[in-house]
Order: structure tokens, then sequence, then C-alpha cells
């Protein structure tokens, strides 16, 4: 399948900023809002005034414990957060890690946007990257990853040479910009709000990273929960009702998203049914388009996985009659 996912306030663009050069980015545009920023600092805990978050202490650079007091902490810490430890925040719908990834970034490689090609138990992907260099990854589920632990980086090099053996070709005439890293994570939402705080990004939620929708979601719960501190702080009583609600709509967008990237993330082979839908979707240019945009976003999963849409695309192939009742 080759396309595009749908457009996004008519904007179909994909990015892939390195953190070493998104977060200088991030400080940057916080400073120029008047923010105080605090390098090799250390929140190692957070002030009480009954139920309430009134503060954090923190540890300098110095080695000196400091307490902060504020209106209101966000905890955008990332999955092992030290406030949603410190709030005693909740985890809930909880999964095991599913897979686990081996990824870096080379140089003069030449990839046609986003490369994806999945197959039972292994996936390899590649895609542009900041500074021109492109990302190039492994996927393998779990036992697999487990059983290969001594031997991943070998495996790494194997399967992207059985699986995109073009690719494979290209790597061998340029150079890792970086070291080769692996990784892998539970999948988790958590309570995101309560009395004087909120859990913003991989802090209050954490699903694997298949579907590359990590830094997405943070952007947009830090766009959306900001809106209700601003309007909160105006009006403190309608605060914690405001946060709540944040959190409720929060699940809603989410949750779809999150369900069907812990099912991708087994990298299952198809049944004789959805490897009919994928042929299906393969010579259908919309369906298509609504395929990729469960990885960027832009389809709700709810939507494409409606039998009615599910027949629809089944319909327009001409060698594949209806047959999906529910899913």
């Amino acid at each position: 399948m080759e396309g595009g996912p749908p457009a996004v306030d008519g904007d179909v663009r994909a990015f892939c900023p390195r953190r070493d050069v998104l977060d200088p980015i991030l400080v940057a545009a916080a400073e120029a809002a008047g923010v105080e920023y605090r390098s090799n600092t250390k929140v190692v805990d957070v002030i009480h005034a009954g139920d309430a978050v009134t503060g954090v202490e923190i540890v300098t650079a110095e080695g000196t414990k400091q307490s902060i007091t504020s209106r209101f902490v966000v905890g955008a810490d990332g999955p092992g957060s030290t406030i949603a430890k410190a709030v005693g925040a909740a985890r809930y719908r909880e999964a095991p890690a599913q897979q686990a990834t081996m990824w870096g970034y080379w140089s003069d490689i030449e990839v046609r946007g986003l490369e994806f090609t999945p197959r039972e138990g292994r996936a390899v992907y590649a895609g542009p990257a900041s500074g021109g260099d492109t990302i190039i990854g492994v996927n393998w589920v779990m036992q697999d990853f487990t059983a290969l632990r001594n031997e991943i980086e070998p495996s790494y090099y194997a399967i992207i040479e059985q699986l995109m053996p073009s690719l494979a070709a290209q790597m061998k005439e340029s150079r890792l910009s970086t070291p080769l890293r692996m990784g892998s994570t539970k999948n988790f939402l958590r309570v995101p709000c309560g009395s004087g705080w909120a859990l913003v990004g991989d802090a209050g939620h954490k699903k694997d990273p298949c579907t590359a929708q990590g830094i997405t979601d943070a952007f947009i719960d830090a766009d959306d929960c900001a809106a209700v501190i601003d309007q909160g702080l105006r009006d403190e009583g309608s605060l914690l009702e405001g946060l709540q609600a944040w959190h409720a709509a929060r699940d809603e967008r989410l949750i779809p998203f999150y369900d069907m990237t812990i099912q991708m993330a087994k990298f299952a082979a198809p049944d004789a049914a959805e490897t009919a839908l994928y042929h299906a979707i393969a010579g259908n240019i919309d369906a298509t388009t609504q395929l990729i945009g469960l990885i960027t976003g832009s389809t709700n999963p709810q939507n494409f996985f409606a039998p009615t849409n599910i027949n629809a695309i089944l319909a327009a192939s001409r060698n594949v009659k209806p047959q999906i009742g529910s899913v």
C-alpha cells in the first residue's frame, strides 16, 4: 500500500525530530513565554495542603533542597513520573509490553516517506528524521526479543536484510549517526488530575511505540490541559471540574488508539478475513488514506473499524463480497 493520511487542518506533514532537537525548541518557546527554566534540577516530592497539591520539593544541581509553592503543578515527567507517584495517581487499563524495538539514525539513506514492512512476529520501519538522517528500526514480539537478547544487534541487521533488502543495501554504504538503541514499554493509563495537579504525555498514559504516537499525544495533552488550567485559574471554583471533564475527553479520544496500538504491537499473522480486507484496502485509495490515518491519528479507529465502513471497503473491491458482520 502507498499513500498519505487524511489532512489535519489542511496539513498532511509528519515529523520525526530527535529529542536533542525537539527539547531545546520547547525550552526556548517556554522561556520566550516568560517561564523560568531550571536545568539539572530534580523534583523529589510534592507539597500538600490537605488534599490539594500546592508546590514541589526540588534538589538543585548543587544538591540543595528547596520548596517551591505554586497554584498548580503539572507533571510532564515521563512514565516513571515522580509527580504521579507523589500524588498516588492510579493506573488502569494496563497491559504488558507486547514487543520491543531497536533503532538508529543513519546518514545518506533514501526513503519515500515512512516505509513500514510488518510480518508475523516482527517488522521493519524507516523514515526521514531531523538533520537529514533516516531512522531505521526493527520490532520483535516480546518472546522473540527476550530469546534473542544477547544477539539482538545481529538480528536487527538480519531482519532488515530479509524484509527490506534494498534498504539493507543502502545501509552497507551508509553510517550510523548515533549508536543503536533499544527499548520496550508497558501500557497503562493513569488518572491524570486532581486538586492542584495534572499529568500530561507519558506521565498520564503510555502505549506501545509501534504507532509512534507518543509525542503527538503529549502535544495534544499539553494543548488541551493548558486551556483548562488557564480557564480554571481565572475561576478557581471550576478548575477541578474542568480537569475532570478534560480527563473524560482525553480517554474518549485516546482509548480507541490505545487499544488499537496494543493489538497492532502483537504483530500477529492476519486471518483470512483480515487478509481479504488488506487486499481490498490496497486497491482503494480512500481506504488506504483512512488506514494510514490510524497511525497519524487523523482517522478514528472506531469509525474505521465500524462494520458499515469495513463492508463498504470490501464491497468496493471487485473480488471480495461484503462479509463482515461485526468487528
